[in-house]
């Protein structure tokens, strides 16, 4: 059988990966066609639609806020039980905000977008709510079926995706240095979206500092990550004292993750 692709084919949307092909720790690799991770499920084409069904996608786990799901409702195939497991009462990652919301601050401060991308990251580990999310979201993998694909997005795929992503593959024992290059892998994918914001903000004649704090926000980068890492240190000591305290994850919680994730 010819190896599965990391990126899905799929036309009506950007940065969906597959997690499958990771190794870990002990040898085993997370298993292909399991775990998906992707943007906003809006704008799916029925060719897009009928790629899912015949996945026989088990769950939709929707991590964005309740404005954003009214104002773009997933698309999905019937089989599909759809779950929302909002992260943010609202979208604190400005994904679907304009960001004209803040533009004095964008246009005066030429690092306010990294300043808010690293908050962000910090509130996504350190407060109760999202950490309720998080909770809520690793119930949603450990009760699915074990021979049908999980898919988990938010707006962009990178923020709130990004650190269930982390949180997951470190849950699942993948290598600390793979756990990271799955994580940067979205500007790989997001690149014509970046490339469209440079332009359209370009040809409106928006300041450079504007500019350059738009795509920090659209991008993700080492540093934002390694906010929630600190965070986590400093909370639980260790990502893996955090799964167990935080997410409240028993030992048999990890192994049945692992067992049904994992080759």
């Amino acid at each position: 059988m010819p190896i599965p692709t990391r990126r899905l084919p799929i036309n009506g949307g950007y940065n969906y990966r597959d997690l499958g092909g990771y190794p870990t720790f002990d040898g085993h690799t997370i298993k292909w066609r399991r775990l998906l991770r992707s943007g906003s499920l809006h704008r799916l084409t029925s060719q897009d639609l009928q790629y899912f069904s015949d996945m026989k996608l088990a769950k939709d786990i929707d991590l964005r806020s309740p404005r954003e799901t009214k104002k773009e409702p997933d698309q999905v195939p019937g089989a599909t039980e759809y779950i929302a497991n909002p992260i943010f009462s609202t979208d604190e990652t400005r994904a679907s905000q304009p960001i004209s919301s803040f533009s004095d601050e964008l246009n005066a401060d030429p690092n306010r977008g990294r300043q808010h991308m690293r908050t962000v990251y910090h509130e996504m580990v350190a407060e109760p709510g999202p950490q309720q999310a998080y909770r809520d979201f690793f119930q949603q993998l450990l009760s699915a079926p074990a021979d049908r694909p999980v898919l988990f997005h938010c707006t962009a795929g990178k923020d709130r995706t990004g650190i269930g992503a982390y949180l997951l593959l470190n849950a699942l024992e993948v290598q600390p240095d793979v756990i990271i290059k799955d994580y940067l892998l979205t500007n790989e994918l997001v690149k014509d979206v970046q490339q469209d914001i440079k332009q359209k903000l370009t040809a409106g004649h928006f300041s450079s500092n504007y500019i350059q704090n738009s795509l920090d926000m659209a991008s993700v980068k080492r540093e934002y990550l390694q906010t929630a890492q600190d965070a986590i240190q400093k909370i639980s000591g260790s990502v893996d004292q955090y799964l167990k305290e935080v997410m409240q994850l028993s030992d048999s919680d990890l192994q049945a993750l692992r067992h049904k994730y994992r080759d």
